[in-house]
């Protein structure tokens, strides 16, 4: 009778072969979630911050770029030289402007342009990858604050270029850098210089 059913039995409608093996192999399926979901918790407390975001730069460099042919050196995460789609190099190299904080240009510099190649790869090359002919060349002004190690407020003050959304590319990926030297007393305005050269 159904109420004398023990709770590992199969229901009734669960007789053909292949629904009572998926019903025997459903602890198996259980197990192995636990086993994924220990492995992913495992990995956000244990693996190291910039391992995760590596793993998760190779997934959106599959998924935004599987179509072109830039080439990023991701060998030399602080490359600043990157072939474009269109064939052509350019070089990004940065300075600090100004700097108010109670952090020495060279950690600001060191943070900023970690992953520089990042740069050239989202923003120039998304901007300006397919051009053929002659290629812009110009300084983009990032200002920002340091706080928690962050670089916050991040925003563009002066640019030579005419698109406003490459100026505000570059102001995006600096605001995703982190500034880990600067320590918990790290303060301050600073105001960053980037150039970008084509050849």
């Amino acid at each position: 009778m159904q109420g004398n059913r023990k709770p590992s039995d199969p229901p009734d409608s669960l007789q053909k072969g292949l629904l009572q093996l998926l019903w025997t192999a459903r602890p198996w399926i259980r197990n192995t979630l636990l086993i994924l979901a220990g492995a992913i918790a495992f990995i956000l407390t244990v693996v190291p911050q910039d391992m995760r975001e590596g793993a998760l730069r190779s997934v959106l460099h599959m998924e935004r770029h599987s179509d072109s042919p830039a080439t990023p050196d991701l060998e030399d995460e602080n490359s600043h030289v990157l072939r474009l789609a269109n064939g052509h190099l350019v070089r990004v190299t940065g300075n600090v402007r100004q700097n108010d904080s109670n952090v020495s240009d060279r950690i600001i510099q060191h943070a900023v342009e970690f992953e520089a190649w990042r740069y050239n790869y989202y923003c120039y090359n998304d901007y300006f990858g397919k051009t053929q002919g002659a290629l812009p060349a110009g300084t983009v002004t990032v200002d920002f604050d340091i706080a928690d190690q962050l670089p916050a407020h991040a925003r563009v003050t002066e640019s030579t270029f005419a698109s406003e959304h490459f100026g505000n590319c570059v102001a995006a990926i600096l605001f995703q850098q982190t500034i880990n030297e600067a320590g918990s007393e790290g303060r301050g305005h600073v105001s960053y210089n980037f150039k970008f050269q084509p050849n």
